[in-house]
C-alpha cells in the first residue's frame, strides 16, 4: 500500500486507477465497490484503531481472556489464586497481602504490579472487594448484623468496615440492606 505524504501541511495521495472492494460471501463477489487511495487509508486508520481497542479490553481482564499470552495467563492464574486464598481465609482479620505473599511464594511487589496491570486495582482494594461482595451477600440474610458480618468477613472494627463497605458500595451497610430490602 502506497502512503500518503505531506506537502503544505495536507496527506497527498498516489493516483491509482481501477482500486476496487469487493464484498465476498462464500467465495462469490456480491459487490465490487471503486474506492480511492484515500479512502483505503482512512479504512486502515479505522481498522487498527478497531484492533487497538479489541486489545486492550483484552488486556483489562485477563480473567476473562486468560489464554492470550503466557503472561496473562500466568497473572490470571495468580490472581484466581489471591481470590481463592483470600475466600479460603476471610473471617481472619489480619489475613491481608503478606500472608497471601507468604502462602503464593511471591514478592509482594510482583503482586501489586500484577494487579494494577491487569484488573487497575491493589491487591488490598481487591482483598477488600472480596470480602465487601461477601459481606453483601451476608447482610442481605434477615438473621446477620451489621457487627456480625463485619467479624464473619474479617473486620475487628465495625466502624473500619462500614467506611470500607461505603468506599466500595457507594452506600453504608445499613443503607444497603434498606434499598436491597425493600
Amino acid at each position: 500500500m502506497n502512503i500518503p505524504s505531506k506537502q503544505n501541511g495536507e496527506k497527498t495521495f498516489p493516483i491509482k486507477e481501477n482500486l476496487f472492494i469487493e464484498l465476498k460471501v462464500d467465495e462469490q463477489i456480491l459487490l465490487k465497490i471503486p474506492i480511492t487511495i484515500q479512502e483505503v487509508y482512512q479504512i486502515n486508520i479505522v481498522i487498527q484503531d478497531l484492533i487497538k481497542r479489541e486489545n486492550s479490553k483484552r488486556e483489562i481482564d485477563p480473567i476473562l481472556n486468560p489464554s492470550l499470552t503466557k503472561s496473562a495467563n500466568t497473572e490470571a492464574h495468580l490472581i484466581n489464586a489471591v481470590k481463592n486464598k483470600v475466600i479460603e481465609n476471610i473471617d481472619k482479620e489480619h489475613f491481608g497481602v503478606n500472608e497471601i505473599c507468604k502462602l503464593l511464594g511471591v514478592n509482594r511487589m510482583h503482586l501489586h504490579r500484577c494487579f494494577k496491570s491487569t484488573i487497575g486495582i491493589s491487591t488490598l482494594n481487591y482483598i477488600q472487594k472480596i470480602r465487601i461482595e461477601k459481606a453483601k451477600k451476608l447482610l442481605l440474610k434477615k438473621d446477620d448484623q451489621i457487627r456480625e458480618v463485619a467479624f464473619l468477613v474479617g473486620f475487628s472494627d465495625p466502624c473500619y468496615f462500614t467506611r470500607v463497605f461505603s468506599r466500595h458500595v457507594g452506600m453504608s451497610p445499613t443503607e444497603f440492606v434498606k434499598n436491597n430490602n425493600s
